[in-house]
């Protein structure tokens, strides 16, 4: 905590369940104060104490969105992992990522730094496999249009959500597991509904999602090195089709 802060906490019941990370701290979310009783010195960088007033008011919006134990559970962890691997960010890496334009962009400038991939790495053997599966994901996310959510799909296919859910589990639609739940990548709708053709190359090409995503945006040797999609939308239905049904046979040969 910086110098000349005082934070002050009410007393609270003890949790319900201890054994809850979010628990311990969700009775004091919302009662937080933070004030400053000291105002820096003559000699004292003025930036220095602006600088300490921004992360006092960052720590106070923190605890207030730890309102919910989950929620409280998240930022534990991500907070922990931040402190964690800081005092690896050179001032330059720092200067950067504190003047980006915004918050995101700020924390994207450090995440994607040298050093903190260095100290990722030696922290986690596998934080390079990690980092490039989540690259992965949020390229086929945002690729050809980005992607819908079941109730943006809903309303351009002109069905209820529940109709989507279905069509998702009868594997007749694409959908993308994520954080913010499933997420329909937007290349596989035309403006008159579904793309010709996608339904019985989905039902044809056995794989998980995450990789059904990736060979329609990956070209492929019996399309003439064409993507997938590239074809459907030329009309290219049974080409497609066999190129689905012998998915891995390449691989495999």
């Amino acid at each position: 905590m910086p110098r000349g802060v005082v934070t002050t906490y009410p007393e609270q019941p003890e949790p319900k369940d201890s054994s809850c990370p979010g628990n311990a701290t969700r009775g004091s979310m919302n009662l937080l104060t933070l004030t400053s009783t000291q105002q820096p010195s003559a000699a004292e960088d003025p930036s220095t104490d602006t600088s300490h007033r921004a992360l006092v008011a960052a720590a106070a919006r923190v605890l207030g969105a730890g309102d919910r134990a989950d929620r409280a559970a998240f930022l534990a962890r991500a907070l922990n992992g931040l402190a964690e691997v800081v005092p690896a960010l050179g001032t330059r890496a720092l200067d950067v990522a504190a003047h980006a334009p915004s918050d995101y962009e700020a924390l994207l400038e450090a995440v994607n730094s040298p050093e903190l991939t260095t100290a990722w790495h030696a922290n986690d053997p596998l934080a390079a496999a990690h980092q490039r599966a989540a690259e992965i994901k949020r390229h086929l996310l945002e690729s050809e249009g980005g992607a819908m959510t079941v109730a943006e799909v809903a309303k351009r296919l002109g069905i209820s959500k529940q109709a989507v859910d279905k069509r998702r589990r009868g594997h007749k639609l694409l959908a993308l597991e994520s954080s913010r739940g499933f997420l329909y990548p937007t290349w596989q709708f035309t403006d008159d509904g579904v793309l010709p053709g996608f339904e019985q190359v989905l039902a044809t090409l056995e794989a998980a999602p995450w990789t059904q995503a990736s060979w329609f945006l990956t070209s492929d040797t019996r399309l003439a090195d064409a993507r997938p999609l590239d074809a459907l939308r030329r009309g290219e239905i049974q080409q497609v089709l066999r190129a689905a049904a012998g998915y891995g046979e390449q691989g495999a040969a």
